[in-house]
């Protein structure tokens, strides 16, 4: 069984109450006190950072959580965050083409050191050996896919524990 957080009903145009802290970016840096280093983290808005609890909370429920949120609401934000609260782990994003991924790549560069993206074409054309800790399939619904989703099906056979998103 798996667990569903749903955000049907997102607001088009950010609220007056957003603060400058929500930049378009969606990131910020932050300098230590101690050091003179410097550190990016993912900052959510507010609907945002709701679906990153709600899959977090799904997470201590079962290891399979959909995110459902309407195109350009920011997602990728979502996954984001999940890979800088868990930079530890090994990850796999898998998405349907190179251009999400590169997109992805460009604005999240600093999070990715275990984290391996693919298409899903790429992985239905290869026997999935590695395992990982999460595995993020965006656009999950392009699964279906007669040749796509033997690849997924032989991922989720070799990573029966990870988390999924």
């Amino acid at each position: 069984m798996s667990w569903a957080w749903s955000l049907p009903e997102f607001p088009l145009a950010p609220p007056a109450t957003y603060s400058s802290t929500y930049a378009s970016s969606g990131v910020s840096q932050k300098t230590s006190r101690r050091s003179k280093s410097s550190s990016f983290m993912v900052d959510l808005r507010p609907h945002n950072q709701l679906s990153y609890d709600k899959t977090v909370e799904g997470f201590e429920i079962n290891n399979r959580v959909c995110v459902v949120q309407a195109t350009g609401t920011g997602k990728s934000y979502v996954i984001a965050k999940l890979i800088e609260q868990n930079i530890d782990k090994k990850i796999l994003i898998v998405a349907p083409s190179h251009y999400i991924l590169n997109q992805f790549k460009e604005n999240f560069h600093f999070i990715l050191g275990n984290t391996l993206l693919k298409t899903y074409s790429k992985l239905s054309n290869q026997t999935t050996n590695r395992e990982y800790d999460i595995i993020i399939l965006d656009e999950f619904h392009r699964c279906g896919a007669e040749k796509w989703g033997k690849g997924i099906q032989q991922l989720l056979d070799k990573n029966k524990n990870s988390l999924l998103k």
